[in-house]
């Protein structure tokens, strides 16, 4: 079969079929005189096995370089284990995102209103107001650095004296 048939039978796209191949997934078993990728039934049973761990949730690195390989049932036996485990971790972080979710929904209809507009809190001159203060004060920690007063001190003083309404207790 042609790579155009084999993306028909098995539902993927020729280009998935070609990355298989660049991955070393799955290469075809001849090629054409004419330079067409050729597979076989044995190919196709391949594929199927790569697009059902795929869809298990496997990486195409672990197919490619663990599971392909496999031939004795518990070794893929303890892959599938290994596998589950990860998705049973996916599945609780998962659980616990819609919790959260959950609850700030409960929340936020509790409240009845939803307050998005923060610009709305704060205007051109307030925020010119706010870096002009910011500047002042950085240009006052300077002096006092310069003049040899300790940070602790310089953070009283700049707060208390300047802008007591912006310190921090």
């Amino acid at each position: 079969m042609t790579v155009g048939q084999v993306a028909k039978k098995m539902d993927v796209t020729v280009r998935a079929l070609q990355h298989y191949d660049k991955e070393g997934l799955l290469s075809p078993s001849a090629v054409s005189d004419g330079g067409r990728r050729l597979y076989t039934d044995k190919d196709i049973i391949k594929l199927h096995q790569i697009l059902s761990l795929k869809h298990l949730g496997f990486s195409l690195d672990d197919i490619r370089d663990r599971l392909i390989p496999l031939d004795a049932p518990a070794d893929v036996a303890q892959i599938l284990s290994e596998q589950a485990a990860i998705i049973r971790e996916k599945i609780a972080g998962l659980t616990e995102s819609l919790s959260a979710i959950e609850t700030l929904k409960t929340e936020v209809l509790e409240m009845q209103s939803v307050d998005f507009n923060i610009r709305s809190r704060f205007d051109k001159e307030s925020g010119i107001a706010f870096l002009q203060r910011f500047f002042h004060l950085q240009d006052e920690a300077i002096r006092l650095q310069e003049d040899g007063v300790s940070a602790e001190s310089q953070r009283h003083t700049l707060c208390w004296t300047d802008y007591p309404d912006c310190c921090i207790a």
